[in-house]
């Protein structure tokens, strides 16, 4: 089957074009693949270029990755009989296939070349009750399907839909920020909180249903009747990382802190003036297993060569996850000095309530540079994502400055290290009430596209910590339009 020119044009912007995909995955030939072609890949993006939308142009390329890896394992695959898969087309005949083929099971009969293709298949219809060697009959299954939804194909998923609600919203002519955190404690240590992860998109704006709640509630407590007041709107996915003091022992000390990792979804709702802001957030999500975070350890270390983690099977179980946020801040002084150098300081404090983290904090800082944006927060993952709010941008094309400031953490409890409230782990070890944390970062602006990086020191965040330290830093892209 072979698309329409007009089908081909809008295959990053509507889900019909993805189930257009779907059904072109489905034939595996080395004609359909000749679709996904340089040529085609060219001319959408001078096209995105023309209408500005980047972002739709980045969900098409990841789009076209998605089709091409598909097309061609179908093509790879066609010829096997033996693929499983739990979602299978009723339109296809019954084909006999072997009824044990698994990771976990003892080898099939089948020969060793179709054993491997079997077992790189993420199948979960093999562990059928059947006796060894013996067939069942089980629909033929596709490669297109088994290979769509394994795990190392779901975040391109995640991503597109991301950027496709992302370019949807682009539609209002208001103020946005998409912004991409990183955050890793390499070249100071491997321990504790080693790495964290965030894509945010801020606008200005209050029409998602998703904040829709968070604004009812911010207006119960900010003036409406200050019309100076402006409304921001935040959305975010990301994962945190934990780890003990030795990745490289199997089974960590019972005073060590647990491995844990933290996958989360967000949406936050800020209501800004020239001197305040306040923002309030809603963050659910898995702390466990399926936060995927010991997958995406283990697979840096090795693409890297660094150390081998070995301690991932010990991490906490598998947990619902929520935090509500909320943070008031206060710009206190903002002066000009010579030299066209600005000068402005902000203070804050803030309060998390969750099973995830319950915390409390103060917080400020001053910055000194040059065209100072309307700002009130670190470039660094926190739960409100307030970072990229501004009152107002500057009429210049860039901006310069270095940043120092302090938080002060009271700490109830933290699930990284306390431990599971809900699900039975075994292990957890006592969290200290009161963290420090010196933070210094420096910030740069040229036109549309911004970099922040940030060092933070962490004081012991629990009794047993062996060191009395931790550090690590926060590197940020944001794109503004």
């Amino acid at each position: 089957m072979e698309l329409s020119d007009e089908t081909k044009s809008k295959s990053n912007a509507s889900f019909c074009s993805k189930s257009v995909f779907f059904k072109r995955a489905y034939g595996g030939s080395a004609k359909m693949r000749s679709n996904v072609s340089p040529l085609r890949f060219f001319v959408h993006l001078k096209q995105s270029a023309k209408s500005g939308d980047i972002f739709a142009f980045v969900n098409f390329a990841i789009v076209e990755m998605l089709l091409f890896k598909t097309l061609k394992a179908c093509e790879e695959f066609s010829t096997k009989t033996i693929l499983l898969a739990p979602l299978l087309a009723a339109s296809r005949p019954y084909a006999p296939v072997p009824a044990n083929i698994s990771n976990t099971f003892e080898p099939s009969t089948n020969s060793p070349n179709d054993e491997n293709t079997a077992n790189r298949a993420a199948s979960v219809a093999g562990r059928v009750a059947s006796p060894f060697g013996e067939f069942s009959k089980i629909p033929l299954a596709y490669p297109a399907v088994i290979l769509i939804f394994s795990y190392d194909m779901k975040i391109l998923w995640v991503l597109s839909i991301f950027l496709l609600f992302v370019s949807v919203s682009l539609a209002n002519e208001t103020k946005h920020t998409l912004s991409l955190f990183i955050e890793n404690d390499m070249y100071f240590s491997d321990r504790y909180y080693t790495n964290g992860l965030k894509l945010q998109y801020t606008n200005q704006a209050d029409d998602f249903y998703t904040n829709a709640l968070q604004f009812v509630l911010l207006d119960m407590f900010v003036s409406s009747a200050n019309k100076q007041n402006k409304r921001f709107q935040s959305l975010s996915i990301g994962q945190s990382m934990y780890v003990p003091y030795e990745i490289e022992e199997v089974n960590p000390p019972k005073s060590e802190r647990p491995y844990a990792g933290w996958l989360y979804v967000s949406a936050s709702s800020h209501i800004v003036s020239q001197t305040s802001l306040d923002s309030l957030a809603i963050t659910l999500g898995i702390v466990g297993r399926h936060s995927y975070a010991g997958d995406l350890q283990r697979w840096w270390h090795e693409t890297g060569d660094f150390d081998t983690p070995l301690g991932w099977d010990n991490e906490l179980k598998d947990e619902f996850g929520f935090v509500v946020s909320y943070k008031h801040s206060e710009r206190v002084w903002r002066a000009t000095m010579a030299n066209s150098l600005e000068f402005d300081g902000v203070v804050s404090m803030s309060a998390d309530l969750g099973n995830v983290i319950t915390q409390g904090v103060l917080s400020g800082f001053v910055r000194l540079g040059y065209n100072l944006p309307w700002t009130f927060d670190f470039s660094r993952i926190d739960y409100t994502s307030s970072s990229d709010v501004a009152y107002k941008t500057s009429c210049e094309r860039w901006h310069l400055f270095l940043q120092a400031g302090a938080n002060a953490r009271f700490v109830g409890y933290d699930i990284s290290i306390d431990g599971s409230v809900f699900a039975d782990s075994e292990y957890g070890v006592n969290s200290r009430w009161f963290v420090c944390e010196p933070i210094g970062a420096i910030s740069a602006r040229v036109n549309n596209f911004q970099i922040d990086f940030t060092v933070t020191y962490r004081t012991k965040e629990f009794t047993t910590q062996r060191n009395d330290y931790h550090m690590f830093w926060s590197c940020v892209f944001k794109y503004n339009f």
